[in-house]
């Protein structure tokens, strides 16, 4: 949510005005009072598109108009209280008709978008999030519409899936629930971008071209409380409750309920980990929850009510008698995060972009705890809910607690590669039980066979050995060795698609393996229980084959023309015989005279794109450039600020002792 604090004065000039301007009669005696409706009518599909001749009428009066050329209407002289629009589409225009509900109040204006069905895109069934909102004065919400319609793809649903059995409604059905992206931890991701408009607007969009469709936003309420966008943003300006109405035609209604609360109250708690938490039966995981003003302000020691439903699932305990530095601890580990912008599913946000609301250490003092220990469930897994509530406002996270099992099976991918000797190839392992998930609390040991056939390397220094167990590894997953593979296409960390791992992935062990001699070799590691002293080994074949000769050196540009005093990138690819590219080559540049300028070193213009250096981003303007493993070179080249010709020149260099030198005018 968006605080408006720093606007507060000029909204509160304007919401006096509008109140001493209209609820009195002169002489101060009470009478009815009347407001104005206005606004468009617009196309659902292209809100820029106006719909001119269209009827618009108000229900149970004899108000009526017809839209003009922009789509405008005006009524004046309208009573207060809840009114219905009925908006009639031009006979033949393909839209259909529709019916809006709005609340007028103290004889104001209410500005309204009516964005009117195209009869070919009529959804089969709509559904508003969040459900519920609740929020303080001057900040705002966003409310976004899930679309299911036979147009929108195989699955004829919108963004979500669901009869998933993700337990957004409460229900305990998983019918007909919102189901949230779920990354390999099974935690909330930004996997999930709600698709968008050109203007950037949230709408029902699945994939490909398919449009975006845009309701009718309005609200309901006894006071006003707030104004709605119509993009669907609400922004709370009193106090009370109210209902968020999103309209695509007479029949395709959906609502929420949204509550402004003053400064002081409770307008939410936040709960880490938050939405979703998969953890094996016997594991202890810490849960924190704090609670948040209308002002904004963190409660000192929130009395938060904890619980479990159902309670089979497992323990849930208050912790209390910690240190101050114990708390501290526990704090800092828990992953509190917060949205960008709220257009969450029912009690949290879900959004493509997540950070923590508040720094770690504002939060010490402020964060009730708990402890969850999860209890053995009596099928593969079963699913609860863990609830932090303070007096009427709560906060949920769905808990899946996976049996542990017996560990039945060690895994190892890839299970088979073929690579050249200068490769670096990146292997996982884990120990599944016998439901195919992956088991926590293992240890891995790996070897080589033959000895001396290759080694294990670290992730961040490959000139180190090393690996790493229980935990990702610390890179951003994308392909490590030369061999061309991208490990991303196994699951994210290296675990093939039709193969039955389950997530967590954060169990896994990892390695880097470079191999020293050509031929055949198995790359092994011995997966263990301490639990049950079980022992499984799974075995990947490798099969090494030389590097090919290098016989050439590519330069482009093939000729470098370049004005006094300004900088060109030039790339040098090894080339082998095979018309390849030769990996792990040394690269040497060198100016035929050094009056011609000299290798970058630093941005020289002020319009430089310093991407174009291709260093590593650690050491922008390092003066050698940039060389890379797989075969290619790069630098930048400063031309002197006085007129000449020469050339540059690029030996490349292998282990084999293969060199090639390549001069470029």
């Amino acid at each position: 949510m968006y605080s408006f604090r720093s606007i507060f004065p000029v909204l509160l000039f304007f919401l006096v005005i509008f109140q001493t301007g209209c609820g009195e009669s002169p002489t101060g005696g009470s009478t009815e009072t009347t407001g104005k409706v206005q606004g468009r009518v617009v196309s659902s599909a292209d809100p820029g598109s106006a719909i001119a001749g269209a009827t618009v009428r108000i229900e149970g009066t004899d108000m009526t108009a017809v839209t003009a050329e922009d789509g405008s209407f005006t009524f004046d002289g309208v009573t207060d209280g809840d009114v219905r629009i009925v908006i009639d589409a031009p006979a033949g225009s393909g839209y259909e008709s529709s019916e809006v509900e709005v609340s007028v109040h103290g004889g104001g204006t209410v500005d309204l978008d009516v964005a009117v069905l195209p009869q070919d895109l009529r959804p089969d069934r709509i559904q508003l999030y969040p459900a519920e909102a609740r929020l303080g004065i001057l900040d705002e919400t966003r409310f976004w519409v899930n679309v299911w319609a036979d147009w929108l793809g195989e699955d004829g649903q919108g963004p979500g899936d669901p009869g998933d059995g993700v337990d957004v409604d409460g229900d305990h059905e998983g019918e007909d629930d919102f189901v949230p992206p779920r990354g390999d931890n099974e935690e909330t991701t930004d996997e999930f971008v709600p698709p968008r408009g050109e203007d950037g607007e949230i709408g029902a969009e699945k994939s490909g071209d398919y449009p975006y469709l845009r309701p009718t936003w309005s609200i309901k309420s006894d006071t006003p409380i707030g104004v709605i966008s119509r993009e669907g943003t609400f922004i709370g300006t009193a106090v009370g409750r109210g209902t968020i109405v999103a309209t695509f035609a007479t029949d395709l209604v959906a609502t929420a309920t949204v509550e402004v609360v003053a400064d002081g109250d409770v307008v939410r708690v936040q709960m880490a980990p938050g939405y979703w938490l998969s953890i094996q039966s016997g594991a202890e995981q810490y849960m924190g929850a704090y609670a948040v003003t209308g002002r904004g302000t963190l409660l000192e020691d929130p009395a938060i009510d904890w619980s479990l439903d159902p309670q089979t699932l497992g323990t849930l305990e208050p912790v209390t008698g910690l240190t101050a530095e114990e708390e501290a601890e526990i704090v800092r580990s828990l992953p509190f995060y917060h949205e960008y912008i709220d257009y969450g599913w029912p009690d949290g946000p879900l959004t493509d972009e997540w950070y923590p609301e508040y720094p770690r250490e504002d939060l010490i003092g402020k964060v009730s705890l708990a402890k969850f220990t999860a209890a053995e469930p009596p099928d593969e897994r079963a699913a609860g809910v863990v609830r932090a509530a303070l007096g009427d406002v709560h906060a949920d996270t769905e808990v899946h607690v996976r049996r542990r099992g017996v560990l039945e099976r060690a895994y190892i991918a890839p299970d088979e590669i073929h690579v050249r000797r200068d490769s670096r190839i990146f292997f996982s392992a884990a120990g599944l039980n016998e439901f195919g998930y992956a088991l926590e609390g293992l240890t891995f040991e790996w070897r080589v066979e033959p000895e001396g056939f290759g080694v294990f390397a670290d992730f961040d220094d490959p000139d180190k050995p090393g690996g790493h167990d229980d935990g990702f590894p610390p890179h951003d997953g994308t392909d490590i060795g030369p061999d061309g593979t991208n490990h991303e296409d196994h699951g994210g960390m290296g675990m093939d698609d039709d193969e039955p791992i389950r997530p967590p992935f954060e169990v896994e062990s990892f390695r880097i393996f470079s191999p020293e001699q050509t031929g055949e070799g198995e790359i092994i590691v011995t997966v263990t229980d301490p639990v049950s002293a079980v022992s499984i080994e799974a075995r990947a074949h490798v099969f090494v084959e030389a590097p090919p000769r290098l016989i050439d050196v590519i330069v482009e540009p093939e000729i470098i023309e370049v004005e006094r005093g300004h900088e060109i990138p030039v790339h040098a690819f090894a080339i082998a015989e095979d018309g390849d590219v030769v990996t792990h080559v040394k690269f040497e540049w060198i100016l035929s005279s050094p009056s011609l300028g000299d290798f970058y070193d630093g941005p020289r213009e002020p319009d430089y794109d310093s991407t174009l250096a291709g260093d590593d981003g650690e050491h922008p303007g390092r003066p050698d450039g940039s060389d890379d493993e797989f075969g290619f070179s790069m630098r930048i080249f400063h031309a002197a600020d006085t007129p000449g010709e020469g050339s540059i020149i690029v030996e490349a260099h292998t282990e084999n002792g293969d060199a090639v030198r390549r001069e470029v005018p």
